[in-house]
């Protein structure tokens, strides 16, 4: 099931609480964001690996506003959470809450859920050099009806399709090899309204769930 949410990015005083059924997902400007005294030593030394500023200074300010999102929602020091990085690369907290990050650019999306496994994704255009080439492999034999749109909307009928694809496959959490189209059957998709160039998407393994969008840092933080 496709729906699309609004874009009403509002913030919170201080952190909302995380109820059963419902999914939280922030927006946050990495670029606004580059502290980084939350992180773990393990953390430290993967950014310390990042050659490139502009992305390692990113990678810190999103695993800071990770760590004190889910300080948050636990009650916990976001310090002390030892977070776990899967088979496939996807961080997890040993069962105690389902989260999902993604980010592209300075663009970041924070998705939170305590019953709904969930993966989130965002894309935007200028990552894109062969439109058809990616057409082709996200959507198969259908990726020719693109063809018949115009050059920019070609660009975000494809950037759509991707991050919905991009989502279902986080959500399933297996990786790559995954194909969305062989797991999204009982999934809920839900397009994400970000800015002017880009498409998000969040996956639900459940239907039903309320989503909330928050802008970060909420207020008062």
């Amino acid at each position: 099931m496709n729906k699309t949410v609004p874009a009403i990015w509002t913030r919170p005083p201080r952190q909302p609480a995380l109820q059963d059924g419902c999914v939280h997902v922030w927006r946050a400007d990495l670029d606004g964001h580059t502290a980084g005294e939350l992180l773990s030593p393990a953390e430290r030394e993967r950014a310390g690996r990042i050659l490139d500023e502009r992305r390692r200074r990113r990678f810190i300010a999103a695993r800071q506003i990770l760590r004190s999102l889910l300080g948050g929602y636990l009650g916990r020091n976001p310090r002390s959470l030892e977070l776990v990085i899967g088979a496939h690369g996807k961080p997890a907290l040993a069962g105690q809450l389902h989260f999902n990050i993604a980010h592209s650019s300075e663009l970041a999306l924070f998705a939170f859920s305590r019953d709904c496994a969930l993966g989130v994704d965002v894309e935007r255009g200028e990552r894109v050099r062969d439109v058809m080439g990616v057409a082709r492999r996200l959507l198969g034999d259908g990726a020719e009806r693109l063809l018949e749109l115009e050059p920019d909307a070609r660009r975000r009928e494809l950037l759509r399709a991707w991050a919905r694809a991009e989502s279902i496959v986080k959500c399933d959490g297996r990786g790559l090899g995954v194909r969305a189209e062989d797991v999204a059957d009982g999934m809920t998709v839900i397009e994400l309204e970000v800015e002017t160039g880009a498409a998000a998407a969040l996956a639900l393994a459940a239907p039903g769930a309320r989503v909330q969008c928050w802008q970060w840092p909420p207020s008062g933080a």
